[in-house]
Protein backbone atom coordinates (compact mmCIF):
# COMPACT_ATOMS: atom_id res chain seq x y z
CA UNK A 1 0.00 0.00 0.00
CA UNK A 2 2.06 3.25 -1.58
CA UNK A 3 0.94 6.49 -2.57
CA UNK A 4 3.58 7.74 -5.35
CA UNK A 5 4.50 10.98 -6.84
CA UNK A 6 6.79 12.09 -9.63
CA UNK A 7 6.06 9.41 -11.87
CA UNK A 8 5.65 10.69 -14.65
CA UNK A 9 8.20 13.56 -13.95
CA UNK A 10 11.23 12.84 -17.03
CA UNK A 11 9.58 9.80 -18.29
CA UNK A 12 7.58 8.15 -21.11
CA UNK A 13 5.20 6.85 -18.97
CA UNK A 14 3.76 7.86 -15.28
CA UNK A 15 0.91 7.54 -13.12
CA UNK A 16 -1.36 5.83 -16.20
CA UNK A 17 1.04 2.97 -16.35
CA UNK A 18 0.12 -0.62 -16.00
CA UNK A 19 3.70 -0.91 -14.18
CA UNK A 20 6.26 1.71 -13.22
CA UNK A 21 10.05 1.82 -11.57
CA UNK A 22 10.55 4.77 -8.89
CA UNK A 23 13.03 5.71 -6.42
CA UNK A 24 11.75 4.10 -2.64
CA UNK A 25 11.09 7.77 -1.44
CA UNK A 26 8.85 8.66 -4.63
CA UNK A 27 6.45 5.31 -3.12
CA UNK A 28 5.53 6.42 0.33
CA UNK A 29 3.79 4.10 2.39
CA UNK A 30 -0.57 4.91 2.34
CA UNK A 31 -1.66 4.93 5.85
CA UNK A 32 -4.14 2.33 7.01
CA UNK A 33 -7.16 4.70 7.14
CA UNK A 34 -6.64 5.91 3.20
CA UNK A 35 -8.30 4.46 0.63
CA UNK A 36 -6.49 3.68 -2.69
CA UNK A 37 -8.69 6.24 -4.40
CA UNK A 38 -8.09 8.59 -2.10
CA UNK A 39 -3.80 8.02 -2.26
CA UNK A 40 -4.18 7.99 -6.09
CA UNK A 41 -5.47 11.54 -6.03
CA UNK A 42 -2.62 13.21 -3.91
CA UNK A 43 0.94 12.82 -6.27
CA UNK A 44 1.67 16.40 -8.03
CA UNK A 45 -1.57 18.15 -5.70
CA UNK A 46 -0.40 17.36 -2.16
CA UNK A 47 3.26 18.24 -2.92
CA UNK A 48 2.12 21.27 -4.45
CA UNK A 49 -0.28 22.66 -2.15
CA UNK A 50 2.15 21.78 0.93
CA UNK A 51 5.11 23.51 -0.82
CA UNK A 52 2.87 26.34 -1.65
CA UNK A 53 1.73 26.73 1.96
CA UNK A 54 4.91 26.43 3.92
CA UNK A 55 7.53 27.99 1.20
CA UNK A 56 7.46 31.61 2.81
CA UNK A 57 6.99 30.11 6.62
CA UNK A 58 4.56 29.49 8.94
CA UNK A 59 0.82 30.13 8.48
CA UNK A 60 -0.63 30.63 11.75
CA UNK A 61 -2.57 34.14 12.79
CA UNK A 62 -2.23 34.66 9.11
CA UNK A 63 -5.21 35.32 6.45
CA UNK A 64 -4.13 33.30 3.77
CA UNK A 65 -6.21 33.46 -0.10
CA UNK A 66 -6.63 30.52 -1.92
CA UNK A 67 -7.67 31.09 -5.28
CA UNK A 68 -9.12 28.36 -6.69
CA UNK A 69 -10.17 26.97 -3.01
CA UNK A 70 -12.06 23.54 -4.69
CA UNK A 71 -9.58 22.40 -7.41
CA UNK A 72 -7.46 19.76 -6.98
CA UNK A 73 -4.16 21.69 -5.42
CA UNK A 74 -6.68 24.27 -3.71
CA UNK A 75 -8.49 21.64 -2.05
CA UNK A 76 -5.06 20.52 -0.16
CA UNK A 77 -4.16 24.00 0.39
CA UNK A 78 -7.19 25.36 2.27
CA UNK A 79 -6.85 21.51 4.75
CA UNK A 80 -3.35 21.98 5.01
CA UNK A 81 -3.41 25.81 5.49
CA UNK A 82 -6.13 26.09 8.55
CA UNK A 83 -4.43 22.96 9.91
CA UNK A 84 -1.58 25.20 10.43
CA UNK A 85 -3.59 27.77 12.29
CA UNK A 86 -4.78 30.02 9.30
CA UNK A 87 -7.84 31.53 8.56
CA UNK A 88 -8.59 31.16 5.62
CA UNK A 89 -10.49 32.65 2.37
CA UNK A 90 -11.08 30.46 -0.42
CA UNK A 91 -12.22 31.45 -3.89
CA UNK A 92 -14.16 29.76 -5.79
CA UNK A 93 -16.26 29.52 -9.56
CA UNK A 94 -19.63 28.45 -8.22
CA UNK A 95 -21.66 28.10 -5.21
CA UNK A 96 -21.02 23.90 -5.25
CA UNK A 97 -17.98 24.90 -4.98
CA UNK A 98 -17.91 26.78 -2.52
CA UNK A 99 -19.65 24.03 -0.53
CA UNK A 100 -16.02 21.77 -1.25
CA UNK A 101 -14.08 24.47 0.29
CA UNK A 102 -15.90 24.95 3.06
CA UNK A 103 -15.88 21.60 4.04
CA UNK A 104 -12.17 21.20 3.71
CA UNK A 105 -12.19 23.89 6.16
CA UNK A 106 -12.38 27.32 4.28
CA UNK A 107 -13.28 29.95 6.96
CA UNK A 108 -15.16 32.11 4.23
CA UNK A 109 -15.45 31.95 0.52
CA UNK A 110 -15.89 34.28 -2.10
CA UNK A 111 -17.95 33.03 -5.09
CA UNK A 112 -15.56 35.31 -8.14
CA UNK A 113 -18.18 34.75 -10.99
CA UNK A 114 -20.87 36.47 -8.64
CA UNK A 115 -18.99 38.60 -6.61
CA UNK A 116 -16.82 41.18 -6.37
CA UNK A 117 -13.64 39.48 -5.49
CA UNK A 118 -12.05 42.17 -3.94
CA UNK A 119 -14.41 44.17 -2.14
CA UNK A 120 -15.23 40.99 -0.39
CA UNK A 121 -11.98 40.37 0.40
CA UNK A 122 -11.81 43.81 1.89
CA UNK A 123 -14.50 43.54 4.28
CA UNK A 124 -13.66 40.19 5.44
CA UNK A 125 -9.94 41.25 6.65
CA UNK A 126 -11.33 44.74 7.57
CA UNK A 127 -9.88 46.72 4.30
CA UNK A 128 -6.27 45.03 5.52
CA UNK A 129 -5.98 42.20 2.66
CA UNK A 130 -4.55 38.95 2.82
CA UNK A 131 -1.37 38.45 4.19
CA UNK A 132 -0.53 35.24 1.86
CA UNK A 133 -2.26 34.60 -1.47
CA UNK A 134 -1.56 30.82 -2.64
CA UNK A 135 -2.08 31.40 -7.03
CA UNK A 136 -3.11 29.00 -9.90
CA UNK A 137 -4.23 31.86 -11.90
CA UNK A 138 -1.26 34.34 -11.60
CA UNK A 139 -1.82 36.20 -15.38
CA UNK A 140 -5.61 36.36 -14.74
CA UNK A 141 -5.32 38.12 -11.22
CA UNK A 142 -2.40 39.65 -10.47
CA UNK A 143 -4.02 43.07 -11.75
CA UNK A 144 -5.98 42.56 -8.55
CA UNK A 145 -3.46 42.10 -6.10
CA UNK A 146 -3.76 45.91 -5.35
CA UNK A 147 -7.25 44.68 -4.23
CA UNK A 148 -6.63 41.88 -2.26
CA UNK A 149 -3.08 41.77 -0.71
CA UNK A 150 -1.65 42.85 2.78
CA UNK A 151 0.85 45.53 2.69
CA UNK A 152 3.83 43.70 2.69
CA UNK A 153 2.10 40.56 2.05
CA UNK A 154 3.40 37.17 -0.02
CA UNK A 155 2.00 35.62 -3.29
CA UNK A 156 2.88 31.95 -3.81
CA UNK A 157 2.53 31.67 -7.32
CA UNK A 158 2.33 28.09 -8.88
CA UNK A 159 0.25 28.19 -12.06
CA UNK A 160 0.07 31.01 -14.99
CA UNK A 161 -3.41 31.21 -16.14
CA UNK A 162 -2.35 32.74 -19.32
CA UNK A 163 1.07 33.94 -20.44
CA UNK A 164 1.49 37.05 -19.11
CA UNK A 165 0.54 38.75 -15.50
CA UNK A 166 0.55 42.46 -14.96
CA UNK A 167 0.52 44.69 -11.59
CA UNK A 168 1.10 48.21 -11.21
CA UNK A 169 4.66 49.36 -10.39
CA UNK A 170 3.32 52.28 -8.41
CA UNK A 171 1.58 50.00 -6.27
CA UNK A 172 4.02 47.54 -5.89
CA UNK A 173 7.16 50.22 -4.58
CA UNK A 174 4.19 51.33 -2.13
CA UNK A 175 3.48 47.63 -0.80
CA UNK A 176 6.32 45.94 -1.28
CA UNK A 177 4.67 42.89 -1.80
CA UNK A 178 7.12 39.18 -2.06
CA UNK A 179 5.95 37.44 -5.48
CA UNK A 180 7.34 34.01 -5.66
CA UNK A 181 7.49 31.39 -7.95
CA UNK A 182 7.74 27.86 -7.74
CA UNK A 183 8.13 24.37 -10.28
CA UNK A 184 6.54 21.36 -8.33
CA UNK A 185 9.07 19.37 -10.16
CA UNK A 186 12.16 21.56 -8.87
CA UNK A 187 11.76 22.21 -5.00
CA UNK A 188 14.33 21.98 -2.74
CA UNK A 189 15.02 18.56 -1.92
CA UNK A 190 13.76 18.97 2.20
CA UNK A 191 10.49 19.62 0.42
CA UNK A 192 9.37 16.12 -0.86
CA UNK A 193 10.13 14.09 2.47
CA UNK A 194 8.44 16.69 4.40
CA UNK A 195 5.32 16.66 2.76
CA UNK A 196 4.86 13.06 2.82
CA UNK A 197 6.08 13.32 6.99
CA UNK A 198 2.83 16.07 6.97
CA UNK A 199 0.15 14.13 5.02
CA UNK A 200 1.36 11.03 7.14
CA UNK A 201 0.81 13.15 10.14
CA UNK A 202 -2.47 14.43 9.43
CA UNK A 203 -4.29 11.73 8.00
CA UNK A 204 -3.52 9.06 11.13
CA UNK A 205 -4.37 12.20 12.88
CA UNK A 206 -7.82 12.40 14.36
CA UNK A 207 -8.80 14.64 11.77
CA UNK A 208 -7.82 12.62 8.17
CA UNK A 209 -7.44 14.43 5.38
CA UNK A 210 -10.44 14.58 2.51
CA UNK A 211 -9.14 13.80 -0.43
CA UNK A 212 -10.64 15.61 -3.46
CA UNK A 213 -13.14 13.74 -5.47
CA UNK A 214 -13.99 15.08 -9.02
Amino acid sequence: RVWIYMAQWQRAFGTAAQYCALPSECAPRLPDNCSFNEGASLGVPWLTAHYAVTRDGQVAGKTVLVAGGSGAVGYYCVQIAKAQGARVIASVGSAAKGVLAKAAGADDVIDFRAEDVGARIGALTGGRGADRILEPFFAKNAALYPQMLAKGGTVIVYGAGGAEGTISAAWGIQNQPTIQFMYMYELPAQAYPRAVADFTAMQTAEKKVWAQRS
